[in-house]
């Protein structure tokens, strides 16, 4: 058991932040975000956005007249840009295809609607 002193423990606390976000920025590189610039993972996300709009058209869900676990899934994805009261590029972006912004509309009327 290593017992420390008052000063060890709030120079640990001091650093924890710094320690987290360290780690955090070595996850991101890690899995390649991190290496590209704000500009880039636009692109980046443009192209899935893009690519989720195509699949979906005109279509009220991805793959037919019922939700699927695919949409649940896109749903999460989608609405962290779309439903989100955030304003950035990512979220502009996003909200420029008016089908996904209709989907994530539609799927927030139909089961979060409160009724």
């Amino acid at each position: 058991l290593h017992v420390r002193s008052r000063r060890q423990r709030q120079m640990c606390i001091r650093d924890r932040p710094n320690i987290i976000r360290k780690k955090t920025l070595k996850t991101l590189n890690s899995q390649g975000y991190g290496r590209h610039s704000e500009a880039e993972l636009l692109v980046i996300a443009d192209t899935h956005f893009s690519a989720l709009s195509t699949l979906l058209g005109d279509k009220t869900y991805f793959f037919g007249d019922n939700i699927s676990t695919f949409d649940v899934i896109a749903y999460a994805f989608l609405a962290e840009f779309i439903s989100a009261d955030l304003t950035n590029s990512f979220n502009g972006q996003a909200k420029q295809y008016d089908n996904l912004v209709r989907y994530c509309q539609g799927i927030e009327q139909q089961y979060y609607s409160g009724k």
